[in-house]
């Protein structure tokens, strides 16, 4: 049985939760054992089908090839053929009864069988709790309606359905006591199956004949030869089918001691495969554990490892399931006098506050990879980095988080253009990625950095009060609306702009493209727009922060309705919404102010460009150095970061700056919301819903604004610190707004004239 894909059939059956699983094994007629004397591989990675959502099985069956059972994006169960070249090459939906809520185990026998136990959950759903009704007790009511329903199909070995058996009882299956499957396998003419409490043997006809206690975290599978095996994490036991709840009191350990983190039925001269920690091993006849993959040697993470599936000699195929997503790979054995030969790519890394993993990254990039592959050096300060450019130690790619470091490398002749990178090398053309990511990043026609992800911000006011002609609202419109509020009205929510810090954060911090022009090397802080800006800061009539110390339950409650109902109530101008990977929490920002995004005036930050902002997520800033001694290795790997297939995730939290990858994120974030139906968010003791069900015009019109967000709004700390300083001693009443304008205008003229 191969191990645990992802069971939980509890979450699945929930609305808005949904999972796949399986303990299931590949088989083959007996055959000469393989004969691998190197344990390392290259790896190539396989396309899913389309509407993959989530593995079942993966199965070798021989003189028919492989099976893929998979669920696809609609829920439904199909099969997947690939070919020797390990391409899809059909797929079909699988035959059978599935109803709703249904979870699948498979098991292969060495005849090409496949037995599949199909579970379902049926609730009443007269008693499924209402959108006002949200509480504990109600869902434990709902749920405990659920009635279980066991079904046992077989297919032949092109998975057509030969027979399907109901199991009678399916008291050892209460959904009420979440009792969820583990495990499924033939054992001599029946059927073990295992819950998180309880071993149950069927019959053919689909009777309980037996039932014991499990240990959750064993595995109960067969090997090759037909007999019952019981492996935990430290060794593995025979049992006899005849008694399948009689465990040996002594386990045969595992090959040096290793743990176990699941276990096969064997193929191809093995009995059975184990996943160790170290590696994937194979028992031959004479019981002896044989290490067919080395994880480390082979660049693979064995904590992301679910499934391996032989398909011939020295060949595999490997489903990861990790923090990357999900992935399929081919694998195939390195020959026996190989060494490796990758060209190194040294990859520099500037700001330890930088949060991105280049460690994972370079890992998965060289996993791949027989041409380049990735070291790492990092840099803590910049005296560091320009040494080893003059010195002829350049790194030949660099990331970073301060956009300072762009134009002024730039400047050095140190960032290669990536339009150029694309005419010498071709790969990834910039005019693949998001035309937005691309116009906040161009500079003196080029472009020299990109991101991997980014996010924007929204702001929304109600239409009688900001009309929608001022969505793309210039730094002046905003501020000849802002100072001009009725008396009673408030610049915006506490949330958003409680206090000066806010509206400082809004319009001067994270707006710095609105003052500063880094192709020119100019500045306008001596404007009379900055100096309103400042005087805002300091005079708008502002909400308050939230101060909840020593609040009692009911005065927070309080103060968040009125907080929630002050936009409708025209008490207040404005608020914000993240907008960054998903609608649903974008939806949620807009629903606990009681609307609907498409109800209000949605604006951008105020510039001058009538653009929206955007800035690169965590920083993410990277560019291909020009003096590096790899260069085609650093625009390699910057294609591999810019790619759709690294970009993209079905649980993003910021948007792709691939346009392909872009287009699938919003894709499947429409298509998954709108199986969620009507989705809830609670804040304290109050709840807000709204409808997930978006239309493609109502998609079209969040996704335009997006895209209309082409203005950088990311860190330049230099200048950042400059404005902090001088807004302090404003605000501190230390200077006038005027001083303050002439003394930044001073500063970051000088900087820029020493940097130009």
């Amino acid at each position: 049985m191969k191990r645990i894909i992802a069971l939980a059939l509890v979450l699945s059956a929930i609305p808005g939760f949904a999972s796949c699983s399986s303990k299931n094994s590949l088989s083959e007629p007996p055959a000469e054992t393989m004969n691998i004397s190197q344990t390392m591989y290259k790896m190539e990675k396989m396309s899913f089908p389309e509407n993959f959502s989530g593995l079942t099985d993966i199965a070798y069956i021989a003189d028919v090839g492989v099976r893929m059972i998979y669920r696809d994006t609609n829920s439904a169960f199909r099969v997947a053929v690939y070919d020797e070249n390990f391409q899809c090459v059909s797929d079909s939906e699988l035959e059978g009864d599935f109803p709703e809520n249904s979870d699948l185990s498979c098991f292969v026998s060495p005849d090409g069988i496949t037995h599949i136990l199909i579970r379902s959950v049926e609730f009443d759903k007269s008693l499924m709790p209402s959108e006002d009704e949200q509480d504990q007790k109600a869902w434990e009511k709902y749920i405990a309606t659920g009635v279980v329903t066991m079904t046992v199909s077989s297919y032949d070995e092109n998975f057509r359905l030969l027979q399907s058996t109901v199991i009678e009882d399916d008291s050892c299956f209460s959904y009420a006591d979440h009792h969820f499957v583990s495990g499924f396998a033939p054992c001599g003419e029946n059927y073990l199956i295992t819950t998180d409490e309880a071993m149950v043997l069927v019959d053919k006809s689909g009777r309980i004949i037996d039932t014991g206690q499990f240990n959750l975290g064993d595995i109960y599978t067969c090997d090759s030869n037909g007999q019952l095996l019981c492996c935990d994490n430290k060794g593995y036991a025979v049992i006899s089918p005849d008694e399948p709840f009689s465990i040996p009191g002594e386990l045969t350990p595992y090959a040096d001691g290793k743990s176990m983190n699941g276990a096969d039925t064997g193929a191809l001269g093995y009995t059975m495969f184990f996943y160790l920690s170290d590696g994937f091993y194979g028992m031959s006849d004479d019981g002896d554990m044989v290490k067919l993959i080395d994880y480390l040697r082979s660049n693979i993470s064995g904590s992301e490892v679910q499934t391996i599936t032989p398909v011939g000699e020295g060949k595999f195929i490997l489903y990861n399931a990790g923090s990357k997503g999900q992935s399929l790979c081919a694998l195939t054995v390195r020959p026996d006098d190989y060494v490796p030969s990758q060209e190194k790519v040294l990859v520099g890394r500037y700001d330890g506050g930088y949060n991105f993993d280049i460690a994972d990254a370079a890992a998965e990039y060289n996993r791949y990879n027989d041409k380049y592959t990735v070291d790492v050096k990092n840099y803590t300060d910049t005296d560091s980095l320009r040494n080893d450019i003059l010195s002829g130690e350049s790194p030949d790619f660099l990331i970073y988080s301060d956009y300072d470091i762009m134009p002024r490398f730039v400047n050095l002749g140190s960032f290669a253009d990536m339009y150029q990178l694309y005419d010498e090398y071709g790969g990834i053309s910039p005019d693949e990625m998001m035309p937005n990511v691309v116009e906040a990043f161009t500079y003196k026609g080029g472009l020299y950095t990109m991101c991997t992800e980014f996010n924007v911000k929204a702001y929304f006011a109600d239409k009688d009060v900001v009309a929608p002609e001022h969505s793309r609202w210039s730094m002046e419109e905003f501020l000849d609306i802002a100072e001009n509020l009725p008396d009673d009205m408030y610049l915006g929510s506490r949330w958003d702009f409680g206090n000066s810090e806010h509206v400082y954060f809004f319009l001067i911090q994270n707006n710095l493209n609105n003052w500063v022009d880094y192709e020119r090397n100019t500045c306008s802080f001596d404007s009379d727009e900055f100096i309103r800006a400042l005087r805002l800061c300091k005079n708008a009539n502002l909400a308050g922060s939230f101060d909840l110390t020593g609040m009692s339950e009911e005065e927070i409650n309080a103060i968040t309705l009125e907080n929630a109902h002050s936009i409708k109530e025209h008490k207040a101008m404005l608020f914000a919404a993240d907008y960054s990977g998903t609608m649903e929490d974008f939806l949620m920002h807009t629903a606990q102010y009681g609307y609907s995004p498409f109800e209000l005036t949605m604006l951008n930050t105020p510039n001058r460009a009538g653009a929206g902002c955007m800035a690169p997520t965590n920083g993410n800033l990277f560019s291909v150095m020009q003096g590096g001694s790899c260069t085609a290795g650093g625009w390699d790997f910057a294609n591999y970061l810019m790619s759709e297939d690294h970009q993209y995730d079905d649980y993003a939290t910021s948007f792709p700056s691939n346009a392909k990858a872009f287009e699938k994120t919003i894709k499947y974030s429409q298509k998954n919301m709108a199986k969620c139906g009507t989705s809830h968010a609670g804040f304290n003791n109050y709840t807000v819903s709204f409808n997930c069900d978006l239309s493609d015009e109502q998609v079209r019109y969040l996704t335009d604004f997006i895209k209309n967000c082409s203005v950088f709004a990311g860190e330049n700390k230099t200048i950042s610190d400059m404005i902090r300083e001088g807004f302090d001693s404003f605000i501190n009443g230390e200077i006038s707004a005027e001083e303050c304008a002439d003394m930044l205008q001073d500063r970051v003229s000088l900087y820029f004239s020493e940097n130009a």
